[in-house]
Parts: structure tokens; C-alpha cells; sequence
């Protein structure tokens, strides 16, 4: 008795041993096929966004200059200064002239001449409305109808666009007019709000501008790398981001310039101006504010994707192994997608909710079966005990086997 005590373990890693060498060797065995999966993924609807990050600055949009006409003019003086706040029709600076009867009459005739403008843009605007409504209204429209349907409330808007710029003008017309006085003085008016920039005290006398102002409107200004200037075109999409922001604000690329800042030579880098504008304003930004901007280069917004790393190519074809209900790896070739800060989009070849397999073994056997660890929290005794013995030894070798 004491003898079998001692020998048994000995005839166990014997049997144990020429166990494994059996299973190795037989050219069928099921063993020899079955991999031990220890990480998966599903494949799941993502939102997958190219970006890439740079810098800007708050700046105005626009700066107006205002220029002084010295002829049968005498200056009087400035009524505004620097980092004063105007709008459309502040008056600027006081002047005397002996000829302001003839100001007032060509001032008065340009405001005619303006308002002879809205109302043509008025009766347009009618006659567009009016065969707007002979569109059929049935749902749904034939392609035909919603294309000249869509012309021509672009056109309706373009015309009222153009007419709330002359009633700009007629404000600004008005207030001129307004700030004449029958003792020969007039004023220079502003045409647009904003802040006053830059006053010359020199009264422009190298013929440049005797006032700046810059618009109230802000936008940003900054430069791209010769690489990221590839990557960008107007219209893009943006974030802006500052510690001055609780979240996030949505913007677009209005202009970029692909001439260099600087001129260019061989031993330096090339940089590149761009502009962009905000979706919505702030009072947290003012003019010199430094923000963060992240320029979106693409997107693709609920799509299937996969970790990265799931995706294996060989000879240029990408796949991934997906695991089968039926207890197989099955080697299955993708069409990839946008691909973005370690996520893959996949356009066919896998569907959402299949299970892949992580960082696949590079020795993988295509139609392998396979098992996953073990979880014991979802074990229990009364599914074991309907497990035939066979069946409970087989599971237990083929899990060493593989271990």
C-alpha cells in the first residue's frame, strides 16, 4: 500500500507526459487546434474623429480705416479716442466747411439713390415669393421642385442680406445728415460698430488713415505647419479651447493662405496664416486671448469599429479572427475605415456585436477552435453535476494541454 502511495504521482506525470505527446503528434487531434484566447473585443458603433491640435489668438475680423478729405475741409477736432466703443453713426470728428450745403445735397441724394435700392430688392423679393408659392406643396416633392424650392429661398436670403446692409447705410447716411448744422460744421461718422483702434494725431498726412476701427466681431488668428497646411482647407470643422471656457467652442476654418508668412528659403520652416470663426461669442475671450484649437480633418460619426490592434494585414489585405458561436476562430478579411487615436474603423467584413479577437497570435490557425479563461463567479455546482465525468476530464486536459 505504501508502495503505491509513493509511485502513484510518478505514473501520473508519466501518463501525463505521453498524454501530450499523443495529442501533439496525432495529425486529427482537436487539441492541436484549439487556442487559448485570453482577450476580445465586440464590435461596436463608435464615433472616430482626425484631428490634429495648434494654437491662435483672439483678433477683430475687420479693421475699417476712416479717412479724412483735406480739400475745402478745416479739422476742429477728434470726438472719440482710442478703446472708445461705437457703433454705425458715432460721430468721429468735427470739421468746418464753407461748401456744407453741397455735402448735405450729395449726402442726401445717396441716400435716395440707397433707398431706390431697397425698394427694388423689396418688389424682387415679392415677385420670388410669389412664384414660391406656386410650388406644389405635396409630400413628397419631385427632385425638380426641390431643387428650384431650395434656389429660391437661397436667393430670398442673399436679397434680404443685401438689404439690411443698405439699411446700414441709410442709418449711417442719416446720421451725417443729422450732425450737419447750418453754421457750416459737420462730422465724419463711423459706418460700422466696433472699438477705436488707432487715432493719428497727425491728421493722415502721408495720406494713410486718420482713424482705425476694429471691428466687434472676433475671430481667430494663428499659423500651420507646412504638413498640417496638407491636411486643411477651408470649411473644416473646429474646437476651440481656453482655461477661460467651462466647455468647448464649435468653430469652422474660414480662410487659409498657402503663401508662406515669410519668405522662404531652404534652411527654414514654413508657416502658415489661417483664420477662423466661432459658431457662438463669448465675453470670456477678448482680443489677445491665447485658446487651443483642434482642426477637425475627418469624421465618421456611429460606424463599427475595433481596437487597432484587433486588425492584422498580410500581402496588403487587413482581417481580423472573429470568434463563431459554433467555437471557431474564423480568419475574416475587412474593408478598413477612418482609422484614429487607436480605433478602426470597419466598412464590411464584420458586422456590430461580433466578437474579435485582441492582439491575435501571429502562428493563429484559421477555423481553430478555441477557449477563454475560466470564470468561476459563473460556475455552479448544479450545471457540473449535469456534466457527463467524460466530458468534465476532457475540458480539464484540454486546458492543460493548452496552459
Amino acid at each position: 500500500m505504501k508502495k503505491w502511495k509513493l509511485y502513484a504521482p510518478i505514473l501520473a506525470a508519466i501518463l501525463f507526459f505521453a498524454l501530450n505527446v499523443y495529442l501533439i503528434v496525432k495529425d486529427d487531434s482537436k487539441v492541436e487546434r484549439t487556442v487559448f484566447v485570453k482577450e476580445w473585443t465586440e464590435v461596436k458603433k463608435q464615433n472616430i474623429t482626425e484631428t490634429f491640435q495648434t494654437k491662435g489668438v483672439i483678433k477683430p475680423r475687420e479693421e475699417y480705416p476712416v479717412y479724412y478729405g483735406r480739400e475745402k475741409k478745416e479739422f476742429q477736432k477728434f470726438l472719440v479716442r482710442e478703446g472708445d466703443t461705437v457703433t454705425a453713426g458715432t460721430p468721429l470728428l468735427e470739421y468746418t466747411t464753407p461748401e456744407l450745403d453741397a455735402d448735405r445735397a450729395d449726402l442726401e441724394a445717396e441716400k435716395s439713390q440707397t433707398e431706390g435700392e431697397i425698394a427694388g430688392i423689396d418688389e424682387y423679393i415679392r415677385k420670388l415669393e410669389s412664384y414660391q408659392a406656386t410650388i406644389p406643396k405635396a409630400s413628397p416633392k419631385n427632385e425638380t421642385d426641390k431643387e428650384l424650392e431650395s434656389e429660391l429661398e437661397q436667393e430670398i436670403y442673399e436679397q434680404e442680406s443685401e438689404k439690411k446692409k443698405l439699411e446700414e447705410q441709410i442709418k449711417t447716411y442719416d446720421a451725417k445728415i443729422n450732425n450737419m448744422t447750418d453754421g457750416g460744421t459737420g462730422t465724419i461718422a463711423s459706418e460700422t460698430d466696433g472699438v477705436v483702434k488707432h487715432v493719428d494725431q497727425n491728421l493722415g498726412e502721408e495720406q494713410g488713415p486718420i482713424i482705425t476701427i476694429a471691428s466687434s466681431q472676433p475671430w481667430i488668428e494663428g499659423v500651420l505647419s507646412e504638413n498640417q497646411l496638407k491636411k486643411t482647407e477651408p470649411g473644416m470643422k473646429i474646437q476651440i479651447t481656453s482655461p477661460d471656457l467651462k466647455k468647448p467652442i464649435d468653430g469652422t476654418l474660414e480662410r487659409v493662405n498657402i503663401n508662406p508668412t515669410e519668405e522662404p528659403t531652404v534652411k527654414t520652416k514654413n508657416y502658415y496664416l489661417y483664420n477662423a470663426v466661432m459658431e457662438e461669442e463669448t465675453d470670456k475671450l477678448v482680443n489677445g486671448s491665447k485658446v487651443g484649437v483642434s482642426v477637425i480633418t475627418a469624421e465618421a460619426k456611429g460606424v463599427p469599429a475595433v481596437p487597432e490592434h484587433a486588425v492584422q494585414q498580410r500581402k496588403a489585405k487587413p482581417f481580423v479572427y472573429r470568434l463563431t458561436s459554433k467555437g471557431q476562430v474564423n480568419k475574416q478579411n475587412i474593408a478598413k475605415g477612418l482609422s484614429f487615436d487607436g480605433k478602426q474603423e470597419i466598412k464590411s467584413g464584420v458586422k456590430l456585436e461580433d466578437v474579435v479577437i485582441l492582439e491575435p497570435d501571429n502562428k493563429l490557425q484559421n477555423h481553430s477552435l478555441f477557449i477563454t479563461p475560466l470564470d468561476m463567479s459563473e460556475i455552479k455546482k448544479s450545471s457540473l453535476k449535469k456534466l457527463p465525468k467524460k466530458e468534465i476530464v476532457r475540458y480539464l486536459l484540454i486546458g492543460l494541454l493548452e496552459k
